[in-house]
């Protein structure tokens, strides 16, 4: 008996863990996957959709920020990367037409990107 409920709690948590780590879902469509700095890690993600309809997305990575061109989803590109001192936090938002990455090396890195000048990265 103790043996046939060990095992049922192996596999209940064995199968709760891989559904887990897949982090799909039904509801969800992937278009694409960027993984550029897989080795390096990443910390944070942030959308921006610019006055003139296009999309990018901020990728905080280990040491900068990746701005990736995210208008053609099925081809995503990386139109620019800012190096930054190494960190493995990042806070990443947009306010109005501008956006702000912090993070906590060397005291705070106050990085101002004005998305209006994105398209002129391309």
């Amino acid at each position: 008996m103790y043996l046939r409920s060990l095992l049922i709690s192996f596999l209940v948590t064995a199968f709760f863990s891989v559904n887990a780590l897949a982090q799909g879902s039904p509801n969800v469509t992937l278009l694409a996957n960027v993984d550029q700095y897989g080795s390096t890690g990443y910390n944070d993600i942030w959308g921006y959709t610019a006055p003139d309809g296009r999309e990018y997305a901020f990728l905080g990575i280990l040491n900068g920020t990746s701005i990736i061109d995210i208008t053609d989803t099925s081809n995503p590109v990386e139109i620019n990367f800012i190096p930054s001192p190494s960190s493995t936090w990042k806070d990443i938002k947009t306010y109005q037409t501008y956006c702000y990455v912090v993070n906590e090396t060397s005291g705070w890195l106050f990085l101002r990107v004005p998305p209006a000048h994105l398209a002129s990265m391309t």
